[in-house]
């Protein structure tokens, strides 16, 4: 039997996995740059440095996506939501993309087709101004494709019920943000090291900071969203 148990410290955003197999105990501490793996005797008496690993989060978390109510994030065991469920009360989607050979990835060469979201934009060098655009609320008037090659963060996006809604994303996810649907990112960790890419219509990109509710995409996007429109998972 293999039982796992999550502790997460906020304060600090050290996340201890502790994890019990048989008589031996293994502790993985994590910080936002690299994972310390240690090992417990089986007395719990001393602990033994194993292995540090640099940051790559997906090493642990495998191919399953984090969603939850913003509102409970400060709860030690926050209600997680599924990518269904994230779908049905948001519109938005996620993918998983080779960052490795992205642009002959079949998946998101189909959904650039799609969407007609041929234009690249490199998300990469923030500064300041970067940082507090990106975590200013807002929506723009066509889909946005948000794809993370380095690194990690939270894209917040508001739901039917005008709550937030945090995803947490690392190098492989791809969100697509529907036109009309109010969000904002943050970078977790090294802001230096964060890459990711923007696909976005060709004749440009704009946003609109809330409150902004009279424009037709976002009448559009309120109106599919209680309308029923995400209602099916999409394939």
């Amino acid at each position: 039997m293999f039982s796992t148990y999550i502790y997460r410290c906020w304060r600090n955003k050290i996340k201890l996995l502790l994890s019990i197999a048989n008589d031996s105990v293994l502790l993985i501490c994590v910080n936002t740059r690299l994972y310390y793996i240690l090992r417990l005797s089986p007395d719990y008496s001393q602990i033994f440095f194993e292995k540090k690993l640099p940051y790559n989060n997906s090493f642990f978390r495998g191919k399953m996506v984090r969603a939850w109510l913003l509102s409970e994030e400060k709860v030690l065991t926050p209600k997680y939501i599924s990518l269904d469920e994230l779908y049905k009360t948001s519109g938005v989607e996620y993918y998983q993309i080779d960052t490795n050979n992205y642009e002959d990835d079949p998946l998101l060469k189909n959904l650039i087709e799609q969407r007609d979201n041929h234009f690249v934009n490199k998300v990469e060098h923030l500064d300041d101004s970067d940082l507090i655009k990106h975590n200013t609320e807002h929506y723009h008037e066509h889909d946005e494709f948000r794809l993370i090659i380095h690194g990690c963060g939270y894209f917040d996006v508001r739901d039917k019920y005008d709550e937030w809604l945090r995803v947490e994303v690392i190098p492989g996810d791809l969100l697509v943000i529907p036109g009309g649907c109010y969000h904002r990112f943050v970078v977790d960790g090294n802001v230096e090291e964060f890459k990711g890419l923007r696909f976005l219509k060709d004749y440009g990109y704009k946003s609109y900071p809330r409150p902004n509710d009279e424009m037709d995409c976002r009448k559009n996007y309120m109106r599919r969203l209680y309308n029923g429109a995400y209602d099916d998972p999409k394939e």
